[in-house]
């Protein structure tokens, strides 16, 4: 009895893993806006017009409708902004093949607030700090400034703090990543053929490090997910025990 190729048994694994790996849900994708989210954004949002109301009324006029147009720029321009690179996060190129694992992407180190609950407190306190500067130069540009220098001064800086806010969330929340047939896409991108290696990092459970020339790639996998998602990334590039991985931790 012959004994079949290498290269045929992998296929046929990589073949039954695919039928075994339920079809992309959008439904279950890291990017959906939560209701519950979108609640608590709107309750900050209540809790700090409440808050600037007294401010805003000791100003005058001129200042007060200048404030209103700097808040306005300000969320408007980062939450434009931040659905923006949400959205591209959804795009997956063709040449990528089909998807198998959805995880996560996750910081380097276990101290970067990447998607956890202190990213999200540090981007709160972010924007309460960029609002917070922006009115008092706001104000004390309305002291010496023409109305119309005043109020382009107030929307020109809306839009800058706008897009630098939505960056920080961008880098701050949930980022997804997609294991696919013939890359890593999603919040990264790379072809499974510059991936060196993958190991688990023993001290994060959870965390799966992706090597390759250009700059490691870590995520985080999904308890119930560790199995199938080793399985998957054995096909695809060389996986080394986590008691090897340890040693080469320092290894650039």
């Amino acid at each position: 009895m012959q004994t079949p190729p290498q290269h045929a048994t992998q296929l046929s694994i990589s073949e039954a893993m695919t039928s075994q790996t339920p079809a992309h849900d959008s439904t279950d994708s890291p990017l959906r806006f939560p209701l519950r989210a979108i609640g608590i954004a709107t309750t900050l949002l209540a809790i700090g017009a409440a808050a600037a109301a007294p401010y805003w009324r000791e100003q005058s006029p001129s200042v007060q409708v200048a404030l209103l147009l700097n808040w306005s720029t300000m969320l408007l321009f980062g939450a434009c902004t931040t659905v923006y690179h949400w959205r591209r996060l959804e795009r997956i190129p063709s040449e990528a093949g089909a998807i198998a694992y959805t995880v996560t992407a996750i910081g380097r180190s276990k101290w970067i607030p990447s998607g956890n609950r202190a990213g999200l407190v540090f981007a709160l306190l972010l924007i309460v700090v960029a609002v917070v500067l922006q009115s008092l130069t706001v104000v004390r540009t309305g002291r010496w400034a023409s109305t119309y220098l005043l109020m382009a001064h107030a929307v020109f800086n809306g839009l800058f703090i706008g897009f630098v806010l939505g960056g920080a969330m961008r880098l701050l929340l949930q980022r997804p990543v997609y294991l696919c047939d013939k890359s890593i896409a999603g919040a990264i991108y790379s072809p499974w053929k510059f991936i060196r290696s993958a190991n688990w990092i023993s001290d994060r459970p959870g965390v799966m490090r992706l090597k390759q020339m250009g700059g490691d790639i870590y995520i985080d996998v999904r308890e119930e997910q560790h199995e199938a998602v080793e399985a998957f990334v054995r096909i695809k590039t060389k996986f080394i025990d986590t008691a090897a991985a340890s040693e080469s931790q320092s290894t650039p």
